[in-house]
Parts: structure tokens; sequence; C-alpha cells
């Protein structure tokens, strides 16, 4: 049994343009005289997409993303609703992993846990 964590991916967004749902990773700078963050033009990168036009399901990754990050080729990376951070009108979503349809049987993947919080320590 492998036990792998879920990877650490740079921000992406998520633009919808008809019949697909583009996944780009893109850089952020602090811009001093604004007092703000603004995304760095051209560092914008398509690096996946969603088919079916949706906002939400599986994601098809890029060749050159996935020799960046070659633990995505084992993985299936779903985006779905967030229901604990959707509040109201606004969505939240997250990115999901799960093992991969086409890996052999006898591989099993849990994710381990990224963070926990100690509520009540009896020692």
């Amino acid at each position: 049994m492998a036990i792998i964590d879920a990877p650490a991916l740079p921000p992406l967004l998520f633009n919808r343009n008809g019949k697909y749902t583009y996944v780009c990773s893109y850089e952020n700078v602090w811009d001093s005289e604004r007092y703000m963050s603004v995304r760095v033009k051209g560092k914008t990168l398509t690096v996946g997409k969603i088919t079916g036009g949706e906002l939400t399901g599986t994601i098809e990754w890029t060749e050159k993303f996935l020799s960046q990050y070659p633990i995505l080729e084992k993985l299936k990376t779903t985006r779905v609703i967030d229901k604990v951070k959707s509040k109201g009108r606004f969505t939240r979503y997250k990115l999901e992993f799960s093992q991969a349809d086409d890996m052999d049987d006898n591989s099993l993947f849990i994710r381990r846990a990224t963070s926990l919080k100690v509520l009540l320590n009896f020692s």
C-alpha cells in the first residue's frame, strides 16, 4: 500500500469558455504603488481543461504540466464544490485527488491529512 500526500500545485484559476473550462497557472507580485497583489502579464499558462463546459469535473492536465508534476499521472483530479466554505450566493471550489482509473487494482493510495488542529490535549 502506497501512501501519498496531495500534491502542492501552483495557484490555479479557471476560465470558462463554451465547450471547456481551462485551468491556468499564474504568478502574482506585490505592487507597492497600489498596495495590492497583481497578476504578472505573460506568466499565465494553460495547464489543463475540464471538458463539458462546466465549472466542476475531472481535469485533463497538459503533457508539459504533467512533466513538472509527475504524481498527477497517478491521480485523478476533480474540481468539486466545497460545501463547507460555500455560503449563500458565493460558491467555493476545491480539488479532490483520487486514484486514477487505469491504475493496477493492487495499488491503493491514501491521502494523508494536510493539516491537523489539536483541540484538546490529555497529556
